[in-house]
């Protein structure tokens, strides 16, 4: 079996959040079961805040037009 840091390498070039994957190095290799369902949560709040991210551009991108539109 892979061992936690192994896994963190491979994971940081995938995800862009350096401490995620920082956090994840930690995991006990016997443990996939665990590991595996705390990174659907991460990779989940993770897409949770870049939709949360880009609604906000795009809302403020929609006032700036309505203000230039005056």
């Amino acid at each position: 079996m892979l061992g936690g840091a192994v896994i963190s390498r491979h994971l940081h070039k995938h995800l862009p959040n350096a401490k995620t994957v920082r956090y994840y190095s930690d995991v006990v290799p016997g443990s996939w079961p665990a590991f595996l369902g705390q990174m659907e949560v991460a990779l989940a709040t993770d897409a949770a805040r870049r939709l949360a991210s880009d609604a906000a551009c795009q809302a403020f991108e929609l006032l700036c037009e309505g203000c230039a539109a005056f």
